[in-house]
């Protein structure tokens, strides 16, 4: 508290790590510099705290929270400036506060609405809908968004948007994929994971109508055949993650890292083939020396 008063003009960004928030009382403390709040796994009764902070933040641009907090959408619609929102976990979200949240602030453009399982595609409509700079959006583990959700994103995102990721949400199917291949084809980053019930062709046509590709995860289906796709249709392609998976030819990853010559870093699992004796000859033979190969840890 201490830190927030005397520092309110200066103070730009703020990381709230596992802490107690139960004795700490805000109250009227102005922080209008504040561009940045990120708060994680913190214990107490935090709810207060965000909307204090919403409160006396008025040029807020970044949001992030976890489950710790059950916020007020009322004292959230406050930051008129938001641009960044990322939700994760917060189990009691309805959609009706996200269009709240949506209509109050017009300059979002990047939102990741991740494990909030009372969401359906009412709100991921309703946000592409009315946030007209929208090019970043993550959905992850969540039954409830449908196709109708990725429609919606390819009809009102189209060539706007930079960014997809999705995981774990067991409702959409091909048809959601493919409209994203017709629509949206300027994206630089691509993740799908825990997505084994769509067919490979749905991944293979989203990578192949996006040529300006950069960043891509992948981990679900026939990794080989997906792979494969990369260096005739995504050639830019400069960082990989296929950490979630073993079951992948090594020989297509070699093949990879010889045409694409942008790729630098593929995150692996520390239990794939990549690092057994053959594979650092085949490594050595086959792929740029300044290739990475990591792990998540």
């Amino acid at each position: 508290r201490q830190i927030l008063r005397t520092s309110h003009k200066a103070l730009t960004s703020l990381k709230l790590y596992r802490c107690n928030l139960s004795s700490l009382r805000v109250g009227n403390i102005h922080l209008e510099g504040l561009q940045k709040l990120c708060m994680e796994d913190c214990r107490g009764s935090g709810d207060s705290v965000v909307s204090q902070l919403c409160r006396g933040s008025p040029n807020l641009a970044v949001l992030m929270m976890d489950s710790s907090f059950t916020p007020k959408i009322s004292d959230m619609m406050r930051c008129v400036f938001l641009r960044v929102l990322l939700l994760d976990e917060i189990y009691s979200l309805l959609d009706s506060e996200i269009q709240s949240l949506v209509h109050s602030c017009p300059l979002l453009e990047a939102v990741g609405i991740n494990h909030c399982t009372q969401l359906t595609s009412v709100s991921v409509v309703e946000l592409v809908k009315h946030a007209k700079h929208l090019s970043v959006i993550s959905l992850f583990s969540n039954s409830n968004f449908t196709d109708t959700a990725l429609e919606a994103m390819a009809l009102h995102c189209g060539d706007r948007l930079r960014y997809f990721g999705i995981s774990n949400c067991r409702n959409v199917t091909i048809q959601g994929f493919m409209s994203i291949s017709e629509k949206c084809t300027n994206l630089i980053g691509f993740q799908v994971k825990s997505m084994s019930h769509i067919p490979v062709i749905g991944i293979q046509t989203v990578l192949r109508s996006n040529p300006l590709l950069q960043e891509v995860s992948l981990c679900c289906g026939d990794m080989s055949t997906q792979l494969a796709v990369l260096p005739d249709y995504c050639c830019d392609i400069h960082y990989l993650d296929i950490s979630d998976t073993c079951t992948f030819d090594v020989l297509v990853i070699a093949d990879l890292a010889r045409r694409c010559r942008k790729l630098r870093t593929v995150v692996v699992s520390s239990n794939c083939s990549l690092f057994s004796p053959l594979a650092c000859i085949l490594w050595q033979k086959y792929c740029t020396p300044c290739l990475l190969y990591t792990s998540p840890s």
